[in-house]
């Protein structure tokens, strides 16, 4: 799946694969990280692919994510004494470079179509 293989995409997309991911960005705060990967592989295919993740609104899931690169962990809280927050910056990449794979692709659709999206 992580390969990036546009029918494994397609197969994602179609079994609500991608939907369940995308329900547990908002749910789940320590899967979050690794379903932003898979995200960020997933927003690799092809523009009818990232077109459909479009339509699952994808990017405002995205988005959203970003709001949660600032945690406070609470291991490292308990063990450390540490009461400041944490900052994953590996996330907010794998989060921008989705975004910009979507980006990317909508601006090639756009070129040979001569429309806007």
């Amino acid at each position: 799946i992580l390969a990036g293989v546009r029918g494994n995409i397609q197969t994602m997309i179609e079994s609500g694969i991608v939907t369940d991911i995308m329900k547990l960005l908002e749910r789940d705060s320590s899967a979050r990280w690794k379903m932003v990967k898979i995200l960020k592989h997933v927003c690799q295919g092809s523009p009818l692919q990232v077109e459909l993740l479009v339509n699952m609104d994808i990017i405002s899931s995205l988005c959203h994510c970003l709001t949660h690169f600032k945690e406070y962990d609470q291991v490292i809280t308990r063990i450390y004494k540490y009461c400041g927050a944490t900052y994953n910056f590996e996330f907010v990449r794998d989060c921008l470079t989705a975004l910009n794979n979507i980006v990317n692709i909508g601006e090639m659709e756009s070129e040979t179509t001569n429309n806007i999206n």
